[in-house]
């Protein structure tokens, strides 16, 4: 698979030009190597990326003005716990879109309600990078706070008091629920 990596300076870049699309669409299917999962991996934080595929179908809508992209991406990963700092393999199998579009986006259509589909984005010179948005759905597709089986801080805090260590969660700063809890329970004025 060609990689225009070194092109604009992205891990995965493969670049569509929306006025070459068939008005059927175009099927694209990447089977990432270990050069590219080594560099999304350093990018993402994660431990490893052991696998990576994506099954893309790219199809102009409203006279080529618009390009709808549907995939599917899957992939097995290793983060680490925010709790216990161990490993906890992960494995993503999701399908997702996203419109593209060559008119100029006013920043005010940007803005949306949550309620609504995304917004279409703005095409760069008529083109589409499918590889950074591969990259960019497998960031949003990843479990945002990953913890290993077990892990629970409460736990650990008991366990370390126990042992006669302190087990400090939020580094001598108040935590700032336990103030809301405070004035809800009437304690603090």
């Amino acid at each position: 698979m060609k990689n225009e990596q070194a092109e604009n300076g992205r891990e995965f870049s493969h670049v569509i030009t929306a006025a070459d699309l068939p008005r059927e669409g175009r099927h694209f299917k990447f089977d990432l190597d270990e050069e590219i999962r080594a560099a999304l991996a350093r990018r993402f934080g994660l431990k490893s990326l052991d696998g990576m595929k994506a099954h893309l179908h790219a199809k102009p809508l409203v006279d080529g003005t618009i390009v709808r992209v549907e995939g599917e991406i899957q992939a097995n990963l290793v983060q680490t716990c925010i709790v216990t700092l161990d490993p906890v393999p992960e494995s993503v199998d999701e399908d997702f879109y996203a419109e593209f579009s060559t008119d100029d986006i006013e920043e005010e259509e940007i803005q949306h309600n949550l309620e609504e589909a995304d917004p279409r984005e703005p095409m760069e010179d008529g083109t589409i990078d499918l590889g950074e948005l591969v990259a960019q759905q497998l960031g949003l597709m990843m479990e945002p706070y990953p913890r290993a089986k077990g892990a629970d801080i409460g736990a650990m805090q008991a366990g370390a008091a126990e042992k006669g260590r302190e087990f400090d969660v939020n580094g001598g700063r108040s935590n700032p629920f336990s103030v809301l809890a405070q004035l809800k329970d009437g304690k603090k004025k």
